[in-house]
């Protein structure tokens, strides 16, 4: 969980940031958008019940309102929260994630489902369909 959060819009300017000497992403992290308000907490605790390539499962206890940063590449395409499914993703640092995670006991899963993967089983599946039918039909 981080202490502080700021805005710095530009890549370029988050990156010159991060060079400064004195910089620890433990105390204060970048963002792209107005930090909401949050209140950090050392009593805050999450601990990572699962991590496969494709899905993370938390179990998070919060006192207050907290920005949980996960050394995880931010990807937007295809990363979601699918057991809080109003919680968003933010990019952190230029190359993390962070949540902001709201007072109480969670369990969180983060799971990749991008939607070429979708589409890619529908024709494909669709595709088999339609040769089985040609093969019941002796057209092929």
């Amino acid at each position: 969980f981080v202490n502080k959060l700021q805005k710095v819009s530009e890549n370029d300017l988050q990156i010159q940031a991060l060079r400064k000497t004195g910089f620890s992403p433990l105390n204060s992290s970048f963002i792209e958008h107005e930090p909401d308000n949050f209140e950090y907490s050392t009593a805050a605790k999450v601990e990572i019940i699962q991590w496969t390539p494709d899905k993370i499962e938390f179990q998070l206890d919060v006192p207050t309102k907290q920005f949980m940063v996960l050394s995880e590449i931010f990807y937007p395409e295809g990363w979601s929260i699918t057991s809080h499914p109003d919680w968003k993703i933010y990019s952190v640092n230029t190359i993390l994630r962070g949540v902001y995670i709201p007072p109480g006991n969670h369990r969180m899963f983060m799971e990749f489902i991008p939607d070429d993967i979708y589409y890619g089983s529908i024709l494909t599946w669709g595709s088999t369909a339609v040769i089985i039918l040609l093969i019941f039909n002796r057209i092929i």
